[in-house]
This record gives structure tokens, sequence and C-alpha cells, in this order.
């Protein structure tokens, strides 16, 4: 059968060396991937605080604009106005 190697008595390994090793292997694995997950999330929030920040520029722009264009309204509570009723779009 292909799949059962045999192997001498002096090729094997003391037994859990080998699975030690391999437990070692798989913790270094994991550490390393979790120190990469940390850099990326790390660039994430940079790009993101980097985006908030734009974003609160662009919107004191925008609020400069519009209230530069913006009148307020003349009328006052309690103020008599004429009202002028249109049918356009009635018919």
């Amino acid at each position: 059968m292909p799949g059962n190697a045999r192997f001498a008595v002096d090729n094997k390994l003391e037994e859990g060396s080998e699975q030690a090793g391999e437990e070692d292997d798989e913790k270094q694995r994991i550490m390393i991937y979790l120190a990469s997950i940390d850099v990326h999330f790390d660039g994430i929030k940079h790009q993101r605080d980097i985006a908030h920040a734009n974003i609160k520029i662009k919107q004191a722009k925008q609020k400069k604009a519009y209230d530069k264009k913006h009148t307020p309204c003349p009328f006052k509570k309690g103020d008599l106005a004429k009202l002028q009723r249109s049918r356009k779009g009635t018919r």
C-alpha cells in the first residue's frame, strides 16, 4: 500500500517531540498572523482618521457656502402676510 510508509526503528522520533514542534510552529504562525492583523488594523484606523478629518473640513466649507447664500425668513411669528394662490398644476 502506498499510503503506509514503514520506517526503521532508528528513524523514529521520540513520541511527542514532533507534536511539540508542530504546536510551537502553529503558535508562531498564529502570533505572526495576529501581528499582521494589528498592523493592517492600524493602517485602516489611520486612513479612517484621515477621512474623518477631510469630511469635517468639507462640511465646514459647505456650511460656510450655505450660510453665505441663505437669507433668513423676513417674516416673524404673528406678522400678517398676503397669501397668493396659484392655479398652476391644479388642472
